[in-house]
């Protein structure tokens, strides 16, 4: 059996909590050829540890899914960036 809330809907999805839908609605995804601020977590081809750089937006993904990179607001704000 599932176990549902009395009047949910066992195939609803949860809603996003609500700073990280405020984040969402404030920083639309960015375009092609913009370039998004992200905080370098090791030393390496794009940064030293702890820098704030810039990468191209069609590359943050799959840097970040690598571990070279933290583009989270909240990572490039902790060093002042």
């Amino acid at each position: 059996t599932i176990n549902v809330s009395e009047g949910g809907d066992p195939g609803a999805t949860l809603a996003a909590p609500p700073e990280e839908a405020a984040l969402a609605a404030a920083a639309p995804p960015p375009g092609e050829g913009e370039s998004v601020r992200a905080l370098v977590l090791h030393d390496s081809i794009y940064g030293k540890c702890g820098e704030v750089r810039e990468f191209d937006a069609a590359l943050v993904a799959a840097l970040k899914d690598a571990g070279y990179i933290d583009p989270h607001p909240n990572a490039v704000a902790s060093v002042g960036g």
